[in-house]
């Protein structure tokens, strides 16, 4: 989470916020997302979210085996930690062939 916007400067101390998916369906009813709805991930907690400066950043849940794993990165959202707005994430699952293409697919 940058706090950017409320000190003036980026920590120097790298930051992370546990944050709540909400659907995409009520994602759209509170921020304009792209037609195709598979494209993204929202995340909606009051008062977290990322910020100016966290673009393509990462999105992480910790799956049921105990490893975690990135669903999104980091795209927009309207302000920074708004209690009604959610913060949007490129779904990594849904471009994995672009990023493969662009990478090498050398991932593992």
């Amino acid at each position: 989470m940058s706090i950017q916007a409320r000190v003036g400067s980026s920590p120097s101390i790298l930051q992370e916020v546990a944050l709540n998916l909400i659907t995409t369906g009520s994602c759209a009813s509170q921020v304009t997302i792209p037609d195709d709805q598979n494209q993204v991930v929202c995340a909606l907690t009051p008062n977290k979210d990322t910020c100016q400066g966290d673009s393509g950043g990462p999105l992480v849940v910790q799956l049921c085996d105990g490893r975690w794993a990135q669903i999104g990165i980091t795209s927009y959202g309207v302000g920074c930690a708004r209690p009604n707005n959610p913060g949007v994430y490129a779904k990594v699952p849904f471009f994995t062939d672009w990023i493969s293409s662009k990478t090498g697919g050398t991932g593992c």
